[in-house]
């Protein structure tokens, strides 16, 4: 069976499956990688069975749909269309690309038989030449050693004394990455004139027959150079091309030849294949760093965070979920005790991505100094914000929601900078807390208060960040406020645990798949 491939942006290839279990995903340690950010790095897996290739989501984030409906596992047919992310993939039968070749057991008495062995060709041959090139582009070598041998292959092809490979560099200058021959001081001379016709018209151009009288009055580098003929081919059929292939003779009459120029330029675009993989090899290792950094940030970031079943004093239970739109986010939460009460925090860093976790990281260890300090409750706020002025760039700002809850006096003491608005259900009725001051890190001096409120045995509060309540579906509804509220007031009495679960599952319904497009925090407090 294979697999043909639509990748998000619109580029398709097939696959055959390779092997018995496939896994797919946007990290490079699955058979099959996803370059889509709304596909999780381990996605899915495909698993031959006795009944056929089935498909089982290993967890995404985004969902694994066959034919438009979601699915945990399910059994595929030919022709059944896979959606992770915004990538689809078609299951197809392999058998059916498979050409009979048919063998003939004689050949006509009187057809005429030409044979040719690649090692008696002529050195020099095209032949020869190409065979050599061949193997040298699909070798395990250097891209430097690569070109260094395909120029050797070009002087031994046509002649040339000299020869060199370069790229245009910025600026439109000429940085070469091969050269062969006598080179004074290793500087390539190159006329404008012929290289303005190759790099502007894309054209390979023969000059033969070059005056040797440096008394000319044009004399320039080539003819002082003693240069008699010239062979210069673009590298490649892009425009303006990479690069150039340049060789030239400096005693007698030109022996370049049109038919140099079809071999010269088909070794010139075997360069700049060797060129375009080793750009490509750089960027994959280059994206495998930057995916081994993310990675490590990602995992710094989770221990910054509460473990997934938080233990709370006794009077208490507590529930807490965050899930970063991408790999890490500046979303943070975290329940702490606080004299004889207990209490939680969420916030959210204007922002995704790595600045926004990086802030948030740098805002959390500020946050456990403050409140292991002996500053007062009320003036959390007000320092929390004069620390974030001296550091957060101008276009960013910090939201947080805080609630101090104590048992044995049955009231909930809660602060809110600009914060989504917390929901306090109580006796079935839901009660929506709003912000007590501004953002911080905008402003100095900004007064911030705090709210009161009864909290006894079967009370809960819930936190969390705008990613929930903007969280859309694939028609580009967002989930919204009435959503959320209508969820806790249905299943507030439920429980911490219970509770987080149900806004869990009502926002997966809601998605349905659709991306994610901000961080996505949820914390809730329950008096028992």
């Amino acid at each position: 069976m294979k697999l043909h491939v639509t990748e998000a942006d619109g580029g398709e290839r097939t696959v055959i499956l390779p092997g018995r279990t496939v896994r797919i995903g946007r990290q490079s340690d699955n058979e099959i990688t996803l370059d889509d950010l709304f596909v999780s790095r381990h996605h899915a897996e495909l698993r031959e069975t006795p009944s056929g290739w089935e498909i089982r989501d290993t967890g995404s984030k985004s969902g694994t749909f066959v034919n438009e409906r979601a699915v945990r596992t399910a059994l595929l047919r030919p022709g059944d269309e896979m959606r992770l992310g915004r990538c689809i993939l078609r299951l197809e039968d392999a058998r059916g690309d498979e050409t009979v070749i048919a063998v003939s057991d004689r050949i006509p008495g009187e057809a005429t038989v030409h044979s040719l062995r690649v090692t008696d060709a002529p050195e020099a041959g095209l032949t020869r030449v190409l065979v050599d090139a061949a193997r040298q582009i699909v070798s395990p070598e250097s891209s430097r050693a690569i070109l260094h041998k395909l120029l050797g292959l070009a002087l031994r092809a046509t002649g040339a004394e000299r020869g060199a490979i370069a790229i245009f560099a910025s600026g439109g200058a000429l940085e070469t990455r091969a050269t062969a021959g006598r080179w004074p001081d290793e500087q390539v001379a190159i006329s404008r004139q012929v290289l303005g016709r190759v790099k502007e018209q894309g054209e390979a151009v023969i000059v033969e027959d070059i005056p040797g009288d440096a008394s000319l009055k044009d004399a320039g580098t080539i003819v002082r150079a003693g240069v008699r003929s010239v062979l210069c081919t673009p590298l490649g059929p892009g425009q303006p091309p990479r690069g150039i292939l340049y060789l030239d003779t400096l005693s007698g009459r030109a022996t370049f030849q049109p038919s140099h120029l079809e071999v010269v330029t088909i070794l010139a675009g075997m360069a700049d294949l060797a060129l375009e993989n080793e750009a490509a090899r750089q960027a994959q290792e280059a994206r495998r760093a930057f995916e081994a950094q993310l990675a490590a940030a990602k995992e710094i970031q989770d221990r910054l965070l509460p473990p997934a079943v938080p233990e709370a004093p006794e009077g208490f239970t507590v529930a807490g979920h965050h899930e970063s739109c991408l790999t890490v986010g500046g979303d943070f939460f975290d329940f702490f005790e606080c004299g004889t009460g207990y209490g939680m925090v969420l916030a959210d860093v204007a922002g995704k991505g790595l600045s926004a976790a990086l802030l948030m990281a740098n805002f959390h260890a500020v946050w456990h100094h403050l409140r292991s300090s002996e500053t007062p409750v009320e003036d959390w706020l007000p320092t929390l914000n004069e620390e974030l002025l001296s550091y957060l760039p101008d276009n960013r700002f910090i939201t947080l929601a805080f609630a101090i809850a104590s048992r044995s006096e049955g009231k909930l003491l809660f602060g809110s900078a600009g914060h989504n608005a917390a929901l306090l259900w109580s006796g079935g009725e839901l009660e929506e807390l709003p912000a007590t001051g501004a953002v911080l890190g905008l402003m100095d001096r900004m007064p911030f208060d705090l709210t009161e409120r009864p909290f006894r045995p079967g009370d809960c509060l819930v936190l969390y960040s705008d990613g929930v309540t903007d969280q859309q579906s694939p028609d580009g509804e967002p989930f919204g406020q009435a959503r959320l509220n209508e969820c806790v007031l249905r299943h507030g009495g439920a429980g911490a645990r219970e509770l987080l679960e149900k806004i869990q599952e009502a926002l997966g319904r809601h998605a349905a798949g659709a991306s994610q497009d901000d961080d996505i925090t949820i914390s809730i407090l329950t008096c028992c």
